[in-house]
């Protein structure tokens, strides 16, 4: 309690506090929660080369890595009968954090003020009413069919989606997975534990899998809710229920939307690989190997757990619930099972088996089992998105 839990609760309470006292935005205390896994991660990777153990031990703001480093040579029985305290670097880690607490604590209380903000439309609000001006409206041809549905499909998708790229909170998120994943890429690109290697491609995509994949997850999980409950949120859902389209071409715009910003993600991650394994003087790119792990064999998983997001907002009775319920069943579906001694893959939702690369062997003999089970929660996921277009 007094080394991990209260100095860890301080820290990212101050954090969370001080972002949204200043900001008055719950979206963006929302990611500023999320930067706290930036330093960890940075932290991580430090503690993987043995001359730079000392710098991790200071930089995790949670002190996991610090402990791990400070009793990694101690036995059994000294850890079973032994606590590590405020000693050593976890002293020193634990006061330089508390410090950035009540910094950024001292910061908002200089900063905050109880004023109101200025509303945007106050000056527009107050310009004079303009006559009305009569004009011809313009005479419109309606078609319907199979066609006019897929054209009105990729232009609400098109729509959705530079309306989700161009916010502040798409930005914030990515900057924060790039500074996640680049420095890890760096700094262990060619180099574990103190021993170097070559920087493989397939090495590249562990790291990237390891650094990114939670902002990817925080994105599904944030920007679900966000296309889910746009309409209520702006109080115009009764119109848009009243809108010339059918209901599965607005389900499939968002969809497309959602998975469109989840592959632009990791298209940029694959230039940063690529340009990784370039600055260090390795020219085997395989980008086929890229293709196939960024963008089938882990983008089917996300595509998975996009339409069961999608699913949970239209049932949760807001947003936040469905924020809730979603995250929980990620939880659940992930730990749930051993404790229940249930080994099949056929109930933990999205599972498939795990696959090792090979440049002997590629990935047999494991790809045949993968690809039935991907069948069956692509037609499990077809019925969850039927049964959420119908509600």
């Amino acid at each position: 309690l007094l080394v991990f839990a209260i100095p860890n609760t301080i820290f990212v309470s101050a954090v969370v506090f001080s972002v949204a006292a200043l900001t008055r935005s719950t979206v963006t205390s929302f990611l500023g929660s999320l930067l706290l896994l930036v330093a960890y991660g940075v932290a991580e990777t430090l503690t993987e080369d043995i001359a730079n153990e000392k710098i991790a031990m200071l930089l995790d703001p949670f002190g996991i890595r610090t402990f791990s480093v400070m009793t990694k040579y101690w036995t059994v029985a000294e850890r079973n009968n032994m606590a590590l305290g405020w000693e050593g670097y976890m002293l020193w880690n634990r006061l330089i954090w508390l410090g950035v607490a009540g910094l950024l604590m001292a910061f908002t209380y200089w900063r905050f003020s109880f004023a109101e903000r200025t509303q945007k439309g106050k000056a527009a609000a107050e310009v004079e009413n303009t006559a009305v001006r009569s004009t011809t409206m313009p005479e419109i041809t309606y078609r319907s069919g199979f066609a006019a549905d897929v054209q009105q499909l990729f232009g609400l998708a098109s729509f959705e989606f530079w309306g989700l790229i161009k916010t502040t909170s798409f930005i914030v998120l990515s900057v924060a997975a790039i500074l996640n994943s680049v420095p890890s890429l760096l700094l262990a690109a060619n180099e574990g534990y103190g021993n170097s290697s070559l920087p493989v491609t397939y090495w590249i995509v562990t790291i990237i899998q390891g650094s990114l994949y939670i902002f990817t997850i925080s994105m599904i999980t944030y920007y679900a809710g966000v296309l889910i409950w746009k309409e209520r949120d702006a109080r115009m859902d009764e119109i848009a229920d009243v809108a010339p389209y059918r209901s599965w071409v607005s389900f499939g715009a968002k969809m497309i939307s959602l998975i469109g910003v989840v592959a632009l993600l990791q298209a940029l991650m694959m230039l940063v690989g690529i340009g990784v394994q370039a600055s260090q003087g390795y020219a085997r790119y395989q980008i086929g190997l890229y293709l196939q792990e960024l963008f089938i064999y882990d983008f089917s998983f996300f595509v998975f757990l996009a339409v069961l997001a999608f699913l949970i907002h239209v049932l949760a009775p807001n947003k936040y619930m469905g924020y809730f319920a979603f995250i929980g069943f990620l939880v659940v579906n992930a730990f749930i099972w051993r404790p229940l001694n249930v080994a099949t893959r056929l109930f933990r939702y999205g599972s498939r088996p795990d696959m090792s690369y090979s440049d002997l062997f590629e990935y047999a003999p494991y790809l045949n089992g993968w690809w039935w089970f991907t069948l069956y929660w692509t037609l499990f996921a077809l019925l969850l998105a039927t049964i959420t277009i119908a509600i």
